[in-house]
């Protein structure tokens, strides 16, 4: 089953290789190039049906992929867990797997709600402080427009940066208390 899915595999980021590794084939599949540039030829030459990628890359393939007619889609963005259900509905609709998106769905809205139920019992003050950085810049704290931000607060966390507005921040300027 898993074999005919990795089919429609044109080609994957090198970091995404490493991260999804337990899929099997994955690493056979020609590298795009990485998390911080796209090899944009490589995927030209390639050819796929459609390119997913997260919001981070949009100018990119505005430029590089329209041009030469390959259609591309945006979803998974930042973590944006408002966006997330109907991001992941979008990749069920393309590859034909709305009723298992719908039973996933579901499943991880029981375990959020669940999570919040025990997570609201703790107090502000009880909430162990967290540094998270943003993927895009290297010391640079996650502020509270981030994903990451909503995530640690549905963990029971305290961001160290919720209190600053905009994202990201340098961890030089923010001052712990």
């Amino acid at each position: 089953m898993c074999s005919r899915r990795i089919d429609k595999i044109a080609g994957v980021r090198e970091d995404l290789k490493d991260a999804y590794s337990w899929i099997p084939g994955i690493k056979d599949k020609p590298t795009i190039g990485g998390f911080q540039e796209i090899d944009y030829e490589k995927v030209i030459e390639l050819r796929p049906d459609l390119v997913i990628s997260a919001s981070s890359k949009v100018d990119n393939l505005k430029d590089k992929l329209d041009p030469v007619g390959i259609p591309y889609i945006i979803i998974f963005r930042t973590l944006d867990q408002d966006a997330y259900d109907n991001d992941l509905k979008i990749l069920a609709k393309i590859l034909e797997k709305e009723e298992r998106a719908d039973e996933f769905l579901t499943w991880r809205q029981n375990c959020l709600s669940q999570l919040k139920e025990e997570t609201d019992k703790i107090k502000p003050a009880d909430r162990i402080k967290v540094y998270c950085e943003s993927a895009d810049h290297e010391f640079f704290a996650a502020a509270n427009s981030s994903g990451v931000n909503e995530m640690i607060s549905i963990a029971g966390g305290k961001n160290i940066a919720d209190d600053l507005a905009g994202n990201p921040y340098n961890v030089d300027a923010l001052v712990i208390g």
